[in-house]
């Protein structure tokens, strides 16, 4: 019987340290993917107030017709959206703003939320002293510890389902502010 409780525990430790990795992954590929966005973005803002630049896109508009003027500064507009919509939901996917705890089906369990201590008295330090950590801790049972971890398990499992998402769509958009630079390299092109 003590081995099959070990067992468990140990298999919600594992399940608890693989997706604290996989969010730390997730984090990691957003944060190069931001640091990649937004050197694009400086770029091109950059390369747009330039005055030669200026120079360029008013006799490119001034040569088009009034179709072809709509048409480009239709696809610029979605370039510019699409990379702060990118931005955004990029950073989203590394500072979640939703509470986990709200997201997770509890049934008729009330957790004690010592697995994860964050609130901080008047003085800045944490509320929790180490006498009540203590007493809350030692009145538990194992089968108390093994619901607060698995509790925690799936607040993280809902952590990295968000994150997940957010950089998904985040690279969806990356592939819809690709196409809309090439799509404007080719009006260009076309146009003269």
């Amino acid at each position: 019987m003590e081995e099959i409780a070990e067992n468990r525990f140990e298999f919600v430790y594992k399940a608890i340290e693989e997706v604290q990795e996989s969010n730390r992954f997730l984090d990691t590929k957003a944060g190069l993917l931001v640091v990649f966005e937004s050197s694009v973005f400086v770029i091109i803002i950059a390369g747009i107030f330039e005055q030669s630049a200026i120079t360029f896109y008013r006799q490119l508009l001034s040569q088009l017709s009034p179709g072809w003027e709509i048409l480009i500064k239709g696809v610029v507009i979605l370039y510019l959206l699409s990379i702060c919509l990118q931005i955004l939901y990029t950073l989203r996917t590394i500072f979640p703003s939703e509470a986990p705890h709200l997201h997770v089906n509890l049934g008729s369990f009330s957790p004690t939320e010592l697995f994860y201590q964050y609130k901080l008295d008047s003085n800045d330090r944490m509320a929790t002293s180490v006498v009540q950590f203590s007493k809350q801790l030692c009145e538990m049972d194992r089968g108390d510890i093994l619901m607060e971890l698995t509790y925690e398990f799936l607040k993280l499992s809902y952590i990295r389902k968000k994150k997940s998402d957010r950089l998904r769509i985040s690279i969806q958009m990356f592939s819809a502010f690709i196409i809309s630079i090439a799509f404007i390299l080719v009006l260009v092109t076309v146009v003269f």
